[in-house]
């Protein structure tokens, strides 16, 4: 990125932000509000910029994930190059706040002996067979 370029990115960054974040005061998505800059006729996300102007490159597979958990925040020393699945394992989605947890949503601790592991997913066996079971006498009701 070309000196004006450089400083034009600066000028829309507020160091003072609580916590040491560098919040971005320039165009926030819509969607999921991250920062944006316009470069070269297209649109960046800002804390990408910002690492990539002080760290350098994103490195290949990886994405940057806030730990300042602010995603106006522009600040470098807060961005962590993980992978994507560990990227959304430390989010506030529910499935993120699932796969934290110890115990399936009706409360059943998930044991080795109480787990059944899918490809993405986990099932709480107790969980399953007590479905199992109202699927069946259901089916028999209605025959």
């Amino acid at each position: 990125m070309t000196g004006p370029a450089t400083a034009r990115f600066w000028a829309k960054v507020d160091k003072q932000g609580g916590n040491d974040c560098w919040n971005w005061t320039a165009s926030l998505n819509v969607r999921d509000g991250y920062g944006q800059f316009r470069l070269d006729g297209s649109v960046r996300r800002a804390h990408i910029v910002s690492y990539e102007l002080e760290v350098g490159p994103v490195p290949a597979g990886l994405v940057l994930d806030h730990t300042c958990r602010n995603r106006a925040c522009v600040n470098p020393s807060h961005l962590e190059p993980v992978t994507h699945a560990e990227n959304v394992r430390r989010g506030n989605s529910p499935s993120a706040i699932a796969a934290r947890t110890n115990r399936c949503f009706r409360g059943h601790e998930f044991t080795p002996e109480n787990t059944i592991n899918r490809p993405g997913k986990r099932e709480c066996r107790t969980c399953n067979i007590a479905g199992q079971r109202r699927r069946h006498h259901a089916n028999k009701e209605v025959a």
